[in-house]
């Protein structure tokens, strides 16, 4: 609880020329795989593109197998 009241307190981007931000959808197949285990799999990906950060695939849940995730108390800050 106590990262999620950290991660609110950050600032948030606004996309504009100083930020541009954009998200596209990914003509390749994106495979994601751990311990040669398929964890997903998909031709229907979003490439979401962040300024100077590095791009981040977004891939729908019905093309990851989700028996193989569990949830953890991690939590991550996305300006």
């Amino acid at each position: 609880m106590e990262q999620n009241a950290q991660a609110q307190a950050k600032p948030i981007k606004i996309p504009g020329p100083a930020h541009p931000i954009s998200v596209e959808r990914n003509s390749s197949r994106v495979v994601v795989s751990l311990a040669g285990r398929v964890i997903a799999d998909t031709r229907e990906a979003l490439t979401l593109s962040e300024a100077h950060y590095s791009a981040v695939q977004y891939i729908p849940r019905k093309d990851v197998d989700m028996t193989l995730l569990e949830r953890t108390d991690h939590a991550t800050y996305c300006p």
